[in-house]
């Protein structure tokens, strides 16, 4: 029997199971749960009472949030944003050390003909500098990149814009990702403005953080509620997120 890799909602970690058939007509999110006949597709926990999503966070050029995530050998990160700003280099996130070393970073230059730069190092193989993408930005733009053993890929709305082999030796960087700026051995930069819808992270198949825009209902803080971790990721830069409709 062929074997299957479901989502254990304890572990938190994707597992092999000889159990067949998977469902179809999957949703986006959706974990799959084995309750002892077959399988069950269920989306993530409800948002505790506190939060309410809402469709979007903006920020606009001084906030940014700390993701506590490292660049990784094996990392993945897909984010869904729209920029509302023409200006160049913004960094939609980034976590490197100085000198790009150790980075996972993505820029984005909304007026350029390529609109969106992304770097990622480990300081032995390099994959730096890459301008893909002619299209639109200003509306909803979803970018993912992922790193394998031997392969560095990039998407667009799910279409593949830039492949490149590689071999990577297993790192963690030393400076956590930030999310509407740069973080540069501990100093943040870059800073964007951006509407951002979700922002995903794995290191290989093991999901890191799946965060949603969110406030808090009692004191209005405005941020990103990861349902990983299950905790409140708010603004640690300055000034105060704009937000979307409730949803």
């Amino acid at each position: 029997m062929a074997r299957s890799k479901y989502y254990n909602p304890t572990t938190q970690q994707w597992e092999y199971a000889d159990r067949n058939p998977l469902p179809t007509g999957l949703d986006a999110g959706d974990i799959l749960v084995w309750d002892g006949d077959e399988w069950v597709a269920q989306q993530p926990s409800a948002l505790p009472a506190a939060y309410q999503e809402v469709e979007y966070i903006e920020s606009t050029g001084t906030q940014y949030i700390d993701t506590g995530c490292k660049p990784n050998e094996s990392i993945a990160i897909e984010a869904e944003f729209a920029v509302t700003s023409s200006s160049t280099n913004q960094g939609l996130y980034g976590g490197r050390g100085t000198g790009g070393a150790e980075q996972a970073v993505c820029l984005v230059s909304a007026e350029n003909t390529e609109k969106l730069r992304f770097d990622y190092s480990t300081g032995i193989a390099n994959v730096p500098n890459n301008f893909i993408y002619t299209g639109s930005v200003y509306d909803r733009t979803k970018f993912k990149i992922e790193s394998t053993a031997n392969a560095v890929n990039a998407y667009v709305n799910d279409v593949s814009q830039f492949s490149q082999s590689e071999t990577f030796a297993d790192f963690e960087g030393d400076y956590s990702i930030s999310i509407f700026a740069v973080n540069t051995a501990n100093t943040k930069g870059l800073f964007g403005s951006f509407r951002l819808y979700s922002f995903k992270v794995w290191k290989g198949e093991t999901m890191l953080r799946n965060f949603v825009p969110v406030y808090n209902v009692n004191n209005g803080d405005i941020g990103l509620y990861d349902f990983v971790s299950g905790g409140f990721y708010g603004n640690a830069g300055t000034g105060t997120f704009l937000k979307g409709a409730d949803v």
